[in-house]
C-alpha cells in the first residue's frame, strides 16, 4: 500500500513538471507569434514620391491592404511563416510580385517601388506638352495685352501734352481735376466749360504719392489703379524692390528670401513669423493649415517652394502674396531686368508653379 502510494506521488510530479514544461514553450511560442510581421513603403521609381492607394496581399492567403496616404502599409495578424509571394499592384504602374521569407518572431521591412506603365508615361507626357502649350499661349496673350495697354497710354501720354501745349499757347491756365466735368462745378478748382481750359479725367499729371505708387504697380501687374488696395504694402514693396539677394543677409545691401518675408509681415501686418522658409512652413499655434489649391489665397498669405513641389522635402524658398496672381520675395533668380532679389512674380509662371508646396494665411493682428 505505501509502495502504490508513492507510485502515484511521483507520477503527479511527472505530470506538474511535463505541463509547466508545455506551458512555457507554448507562452514563448505565442510570443513569437505574435510579433511576426511584415510592413513598408510603397513609391514611384521615377519621382521617388510615395504612393497611396496600393493594393498589397499575400499571395494565396486572404491576408491584404492599401497603403495610406504616406504610402506605408503593414499585416501584423495572421501573418503565415516561411516562404510567400508579396504581390503589390496600383493603377497606371507594372504589377510586381516579391518573394519573401517569414521566420517565427521575424519583422520584415520593405521598400516598394513601382514603376510606370508605358501607356501611363505617355499621357502623363502628354499632360505635360499640353500644359506647357497653354502656358506659353497665356504668357504670349499676356505680353500682347501688357504691349498694347502701354502703346494705348502713350498714345493717350501725347494726347495729353498735345492739349495742354496747344492751351498754354491760347494763354489759358491748365488745370488737372479727378472727377469728371460738370456745366455747375461745385468749387473754383474745377473747370467750366466757358472758359476753355484743358481738363483731364484720368490722373497723368500725379501730385499725390500714393496715386503714383498705385499707378506703378497697377501698370507692373496690368490692373487698373482702382485694384491696387492696400498702399502700407505696396509702399513697403516699393522701398525693397530691387534690394540684391543675399543667402543670409537682411538688410538693404543683400537679403534672402525668409528675412525679406519677415520684414514684410512685421512692417505692414504686425506680425513677426518663424526666421526660415522651412520653420515658417513647419507652424506653429499663430498659423492655420496648409494648403495646396489657390483659389482661395488671398493678399499677406505665405507660398512655399522647393525644387521638388513636394512637402516631403526640404522648403528652401517662401514669398508673400499680393494679388491679381503676383507675390513678392526675395530670390537668386534673375528676373526679366537680369537682376535678382526682391521682385514681383507671376505664381502661375512656369518657373514658381513647377516649384509651388503649399501655402499657408497667418492669423494677422491687422
Amino acid at each position: 500500500m505505501y509502495f502504490l502510494v508513492e507510485r502515484i506521488n511521483s507520477f503527479q510530479i511527472v505530470m506538474k513538471r511535463l505541463l509547466f514544461t508545455v506551458l512555457l514553450i507554448s507562452t514563448f511560442l505565442g510570443a513569437h507569434a505574435q510579433s511576426t510581421g511584415l510592413e513598408g513603403i510603397v513609391s514611384e521609381v521615377d519621382s521617388s514620391n510615395n504612393l497611396s492607394n496600393a493594393i498589397i496581399s499575400i499571395y494565396g492567403t486572404t491576408l491584404i491592404t492599401e497603403s495610406d496616404d504616406n504610402g506605408f502599409f503593414s499585416f501584423d495578424r495572421n501573418v503565415p511563416v516561411g516562404d510567400q509571394i508579396l504581390n503589390i499592384s496600383k493603377d497606371g504602374y507594372e504589377e510586381q510580385f516579391i518573394p519573401i521569407d517569414l521566420g517565427f518572431g521575424q519583422r520584415v521591412k520593405l521598400n516598394v517601388a513601382l514603376e510606370l506603365t508605358k501607356k501611363e508615361k505617355k499621357r502623363r507626357a502628354r499632360l505635360v506638352k499640353d500644359l506647357k502649350k497653354s502656358e506659353k499661349k497665356k504668357a504670349k496673350e499676356r505680353e500682347n495685352a501688357i504691349e498694347k495697354a502701354r502703346k494705348a497710354k502713350k498714345k493717350e501720354d501725347k494726347r495729353i501734352a498735345k492739349e495742354q501745349r496747344r492751351a498754354l499757347k491760347k494763354g489759358n491756365k491748365v488745370v488737372v481735376v479727378y472727377e469728371p466735368m460738370t456745366e455747375n462745378p461745385p468749387s473754383n478748382e474745377s473747370v467750366s466749360l466757358t472758359e476753355k481750359k484743358v481738363a483731364v479725367e484720368e490722373p497723368y499729371l500725379i501730385n499725390n504719392k500714393d496715386e503714383q505708387l498705385k499707378r506703378k504697380y497697377a501698370q507692373m501687374m496690368g490692373v487698373s489703379m482702382d485694384d491696387i488696395r492696400n498702399i502700407r504694402l505696396y509702399e513697403f514693396v516699393d522701398e525693397w524692390i530691387g534690394t540684391p539677394y543675399r543667402m543670409g543677409g537682411h538688410g538693404k545691401e543683400g537679403i534672402d528670401c525668409s528675412a525679406f518675408t519677415q520684414k514684410l509681415l512685421s512692417g505692414v501686418f504686425n506680425y513677426v513669423p518663424e526666421r526660415t522658409a522651412q520653420t515658417m512652413f513647419n507652424g506653429g499655434r499663430d498659423e492655420e493649415e496648409l494648403y495646396a489649391d489657390v483659389s482661395a489665397i488671398r493678399t499677406g498669405d505665405l507660398i512655399f517652394f522647393n525644387d521638388t513641389a513636394s512637402e516631403f522635402d526640404e522648403i528652401t524658398h517662401v514669398g508673400v502674396y499680393l494679388e491679381h496672381g503676383f507675390f513678392v520675395h526675395s530670390t537668386s533668380n534673375r528676373g526679366s531686368d537680369g537682376r535678382n532679389g526682391v521682385q514681383i512674380s507671376e505664381l502661375e509662371s512656369p518657373t514658381w508653379k513647377r516649384k509651388r508646396v503649399a501655402w499657408r494665411r497667418m492669423k494677422m493682428k491687422n
